[in-house]
């Protein structure tokens, strides 16, 4: 399975937020926070570089416009694309 750059970048953060308790709440995880100084949420960085046949990513929401999920866990912030 062959993914873009941007995706397997997108997927990389999306883990590591994931790992470190980000995304669960409208606030940053106290713990990131310092950890890594000023937090800056996945939707606010400009991510018209990403290519998706099917369109352009979404900025919290999923592809098909619903709240943005990982298993059951659901995220206020991040990015939507179609999976490959």
């Amino acid at each position: 399975m062959a993914f873009s750059s941007s995706r397997f970048l997108l997927l990389v953060a999306v883990a590591f937020l994931a790992a470190i308790g980000i995304g669960s709440g409208s606030q940053p995880a106290a713990s990131a926070d310092s950890a890594l100084g000023a937090v800056v949420w996945l939707d606010a960085l400009p991510h018209d570089g990403i290519a998706d046949p099917f369109g352009p990513p979404r900025a919290n929401a999923s592809f098909g416009e619903a709240k943005l999920k990982i298993a059951s866990r659901s995220f206020e912030h991040g990015l939507g694309t179609h999976a490959p």
